[in-house]
């Protein structure tokens, strides 16, 4: 019996000391979070400093060395398997999760990373790119699917003027494929006057020498291929009715 009790205590003790060991890492990445950070950290450690001194030295000394604090979960035997490329300690809005990251300022949102907004970009220039050999039926049918399954994961970010100005630049790709596909200034015109424009613009947007994507911008084309058009097409908006 003596020997059963003294092993009881003995894993207890190991358990115990495991336990603060991880407390002790979970401890420390918070402390370094907080003396980085530009809003809540001076006032902490301030009043952390008024009731023991020697505790404010600790995120002191932690701060030069972020990059071991990642491989210290390792080190300390708690089994689990830090990836070292994708781990790192940094401000929030310095790093992306899951396509999402923080933007900065007094009010914190939650928005759309770069990759993934360049990512979004470079399969919309794919899409509008082969639309000049087919039909403009046809690339709806692979744009709007592909743009309704994007918006409904990263419709959830906070920052709707992204997804605006989004749908905006979608809108652009596809006036400047349309008017490649119509290729001479006759029928440019015609199409321009079968779309509603008025023949003094249809006539002089249609004569000019400028590029599809100058062109694009152009009250003609916003007016004979205009937001209304595009709905009637089934082209989905990012957000709301924009």
């Amino acid at each position: 019996e003596p020997h059963r009790n003294r092993l009881r205590a003995d894993t207890v003790s190991r358990q115990h000391t495991s336990h603060s060991r991880r407390q002790t890492i979970e401890a420390a990445c918070v402390a370094i979070w907080l003396f980085k950070h530009p809003k809540y950290g001076q006032p902490f450690f301030e009043a952390l400093a008024k009731q023991n001194p020697r505790v404010v030295q600790t995120p002191v000394l932690a701060q030069p060395t972020d990059q071991a604090l990642i491989k210290a979960p390792r080190n300390a035997k708690l089994r689990l398997k830090v990836n070292e490329a994708k781990s790192a300690v940094a401000r929030p809005q310095e790093r992306k999760f899951l396509g999402f990251s923080l933007t900065t300022g007094p009010e914190v949102k939650r928005t759309i990373a770069p990759k993934s907004l360049e990512r979004f970009k470079q399969r919309i220039r794919e899409i509008t790119r082969r639309a000049k050999g087919v039909s403009i039926a046809a690339t709806m049918a692979e744009l709007a699917p592909y743009m309704r399954g994007w918006c409904g994961y990263f419709g959830f970010c906070e920052t709707p003027e992204v997804l605006i100005a989004l749908t905006r630049w979608v809108r652009l790709r596809l006036r400047a494929a349309i008017w490649r596909q119509w290729k001479t200034p006759r029928r440019r015109r015609a199409a321009l006057l079968a779309h509603g424009t008025s023949a003094h613009a249809a006539s002089k947007t249609a004569g000019s020498g400028r590029g599809p994507w100058r062109l694009a911008r152009s009250r003609a084309l916003s007016m004979g291929l205009s937001n209304a058009y595009f709905r009637s097409l089934g082209l989905p908006s990012l957000f709301g009715s924009c």
